[in-house]
């Protein structure tokens, strides 16, 4: 398979993966607000293909009668996937099961032939991250839509991941079927949770490292005052950005 095809393969099975559709769940109290595969109904792959990597919101507010001004990092789930992903002849494979229920007491949205093929194709649950099974919601992620699943490892040592996407409005319910892909050389699993994101601001480079905050271009912290005064200076704004792909 060419990696024009692969490619393709890639980018399609996430595309339908955002818009499926992920039910009403019992828990997933979406009505009132919404659902985010609803919104997503309609979007082409180039809509998402066109979304920018990054993003950088900045707003202001008034608190106790001082205006001061938040900055707010958002990251494409679709650009970050498809940045640290790619699928091989297991992903297809595996991808092409029908999911009847998840019966599957192990991983997440798996039915119970799932996980024996998993286990008959020699993988397993990896031992060194998120053993149990992760959701991005816990880690206070700045992607556009919450994931979940388990990182896998395989015979010779290739690391996957079972992938859910949350396409419902309440965390506890409304997720996708899982979908197997294969990690792309260098990029380790907390990639895939990452916010190290690049913009430019009124010509001032700013660098953002999720909890590590804003720095600039010599990699020099900037506080909360400095930020104040660059809202100040460019106003409520939304400005397209970056990710790093150094993986």
């Amino acid at each position: 398979m060419s990696d024009k095809t692969n490619d393709f393969k890639l980018k399609n099975t996430i595309h339908k993966m955002l818009i499926e559709n992920t039910g009403r769940h019992f828990l997933d109290s979406g009505d009132a607000y919404g659902r985010v595969w609803e919104k997503n109904q309609g979007k082409t792959l180039g809509d998402f293909q066109n979304e920018a990597p990054a993003y950088l919101d900045i707003s202001s507010g008034v608190y106790n009668g001082v205006k001061s001004y938040d900055f707010s990092v958002g990251v494409s789930l679709y650009h970050k996937l498809v940045a640290c992903l790619e699928l091989d002849q297991y992903c297809i494979e595996f991808n092409s099961m029908a999911v009847d229920n998840w019966q599957n007491d192990q991983f997440y949205g798996v039915s119970d032939s799932g996980g024996e093929w998993l286990e008959n194709k020699g993988f397993t649950e990896s031992r060194e991250w998120f053993t149990g099974g992760f959701n991005s919601y816990n880690f206070n992620s700045n992607l556009s839509q919450d994931i979940q699943g388990h990182i896998l490892d395989s015979e010779n040592g290739d690391k996957y991941v079972l992938l859910q996407i949350h396409g419902g409005c309440d965390i506890r319910g409304g997720y996708t079927d899982a979908k197997l892909f294969k990690f792309v050389d260098y990029c380790e699993p907390y990639n895939l949770f990452d916010s190290f994101c690049f913009f430019d601001v009124g010509g001032m480079a700013l660098d953002y490292r999720d909890n590590d905050g804003f720095t600039d271009s010599e990699g020099a912290y900037i506080n909360t005052e400095k930020l104040n005064e660059i809202g100040a200076q460019i106003g409520d704004c939304l400005i397209n950005g970056f990710f790093n792909t150094d993986y």
